[in-house]
């Protein structure tokens, strides 16, 4: 039976005990697949940011309908039931 020393281990692999004086980093392979993920993550991100954008451009565009609707009902209201009229007519 070996007597010696037990080596400290870390239940996690690849994060052994270091010695003084050594700095933890990363490696560039573990740097690449965070990079990944992160560029997966975005790709999936960005069609629904994006149907969102023209949904909101919808919306904002039959509020603005309905207000144009509103102001030439309380118009025609102050005026004998005319609407506006277009200078272009």
């Amino acid at each position: 039976m070996w007597l010696g020393r037990r080596s400290a281990r870390s239940p996690v692999p690849g994060l052994g005990v270091r010695r003084t004086g050594e700095r933890a980093a990363f490696t560039l392979v573990e740097l690449l697949v965070v990079i990944a993920i992160v560029g997966l993550l975005a790709s999936l991100l960005l069609p629904a940011l994006s149907k969102a954008k023209g949904k909101a451009r919808s919306i904002q565009c039959l509020g603005q309908l309905r207000q144009i609707g509103l102001a030439a009902t309380l118009y025609a209201e102050d005026h004998d039931g005319e609407l506006p009229r277009s200078q272009h007519s």
